[in-house]
C-alpha cells in the first residue's frame, strides 16, 4: 500500500514538472505586451546634475541652499523608485565614473572638469564614451518656489520644482516638468516639511518622465445601416443596409366627388302611321290566264321590280 501511494505521488511530481514549461511561454507573451507601452525597455543611464535654486527662488538664499544637498539625495532615490533609471552622479568617486576610468573609456582630467564645473558639456563628453545599451540622458533640477498656508504654528508647506531631461550633446531638453508638492503638514521642524514637499514634487517630475505611451485615438468607422432582413428583402445584399428613403410631403386632402346626376327617363318614340299616298305604280297586280298574280314593286327610288315568267326571285328590271 505505501509503494502505491508512493508511485502515486512521483507521478503526480512529474506531470506537474512535465507540465511547467507549458506554462511559462503564455506568462512571458502577457508580459510583453504589457512592456510594449513602456517609455524605453529597462533601465537607462542618467547623469544627475547637482540639485540647484532657481532664479525665481522666493525665500531666503543661505536657507535654500542648506536644503540642496539632503534634498538631492532624495531625488536620486525618487529616480530609481521608476525602475527606469540608473543614476550617476558628477563626483570624482562615483562608482562608475570610476569603472569607466580603470577601463580608459575616459580620463582623469575629464572627471576632474565635470567634478568642478558640471554642466550639459562636460556631462556629455563624459557619458558618450561610456558605451550604454540606450542612449544616457542628463536630469537638471532647481528649486523654484516655496509656500507656506494654515496656521502659524502649525502650517502646510507646498515646493514647487523644475525638472528637465536632455539627450547628450543637446542643448534642448527633451522634456520639461514642472509640478508643485501636495500640501504638506508640519513635521519635526520647518526643515523637514519642506524637504518632505519637495521630494513629493521630484517623485511627481519622475514618474512623468517614465509615464507609459498614452492610448492613441483611433480613427473610427462607422457601421452600416442594419439591413431589413437576412435575405435582403429590401434590394440589397445581405448583411448591407438599404438607402435611405427620402421624406415625403403629405398630400392635401382631395374634395370628395359630386355624386353623378341620375339620368332623365325618355319618352318612347310614337308609331308612324303608314302612308296612304303611295304611287299606284307602287304596287300593281295582274292576273293571267292562269290564274296566278304577277307583281310589281318598287324601292324608293322609283324603281320597278318584274318577275315575268313568275318564278324565282325578283329580278331588277334595267
Amino acid at each position: 500500500m505505501k509503494h502505491r501511494n508512493l508511485g502515486s505521488f512521483i507521478g503526480a511530481a512529474l506531470a506537474l514538472m512535465v507540465s511547467a514549461p507549458l506554462i511559462q511561454p503564455v506568462q512571458a507573451q502577457k508580459e510583453s505586451f504589457a512592456s510594449a507601452r513602456e517609455v524605453w525597455p529597462g533601465r537607462r543611464m542618467v547623469m544627475l546634475l547637482p540639485l540647484q535654486l532657481s532664479d525665481n527662488w522666493n525665500a531666503d538664499a543661505r536657507w535654500g541652499q542648506s536644503l540642496l544637498r539632503p534634498s538631492e539625495a532624495q531625488l536620486r532615490t525618487a529616480l530609481e523608485k521608476t525602475g527606469k533609471f540608473s543614476v550617476v552622479q558628477p563626483y570624482r568617486f562615483d562608482p562608475i565614473l570610476q569603472r569607466a576610468l580603470l577601463d580608459k573609456r575616459i580620463t582623469k582630467d575629464q572627471i576632474d572638469e565635470l567634478a568642478t564645473t558640471p554642466s550639459l558639456q562636460s556631462a556629455s563628453s563624459i557619458l558618450a564614451n561610456l558605451g550604454f545599451d540606450l542612449p544616457p540622458l542628463i536630469a537638471d533640477f532647481r528649486l523654484e518656489e516655496v509656500r507656506s498656508s494654515g496656521p502659524e504654528k502649525a502650517p502646510t508647506i507646498q515646493v514647487q520644482v523644475l525638472g528637465k531631461l536632455y539627450p547628450i550633446n543637446s542643448q534642448e531638453a527633451d522634456q520639461t516638468k514642472v509640478f508643485t508638492s501636495d500640501p504638506t503638514r508640519y513635521r519635526i521642524s520647518q526643515f523637514d516639511t519642506v524637504i518632505g514637499a519637495a521630494t513629493n514634487a521630484f517623485q511627481m517630475i519622475a514618474n512623468e518622465f517614465v509615464k507609459p505611451i498614452p492610448e492613441a485615438v483611433l480613427p473610427r468607422v462607422e457601421p452600416p445601416p442594419a439591413a431589413e432582413d437576412a435575405k435582403g428583402k429590401n434590394g440589397k445584399a445581405p448583411g448591407k443596409g438599404a438607402a435611405p428613403v427620402a421624406p415625403t410631403t403629405p398630400a392635401a386632402p382631395t374634395t370628395p366627388a359630386a355624386p353623378p346626376t341620375p339620368a332623365k327617363p325618355t319618352t318612347p318614340a310614337t308609331p308612324t302611321t303608314p302612308s296612304t299616298n303611295a304611287s299606284p305604280s307602287a304596287t300593281a297586280k295582274s292576273a293571267d290566264g292562269d290564274g296566278k298574280t304577277t307583281g310589281h314593286s318598287t324601292n324608293n327610288e322609283g324603281a320597278v321590280y318584274v318577275n315575268p315568267l313568275n318564278r324565282g326571285p325578283l329580278t331588277r328590271n334595267p
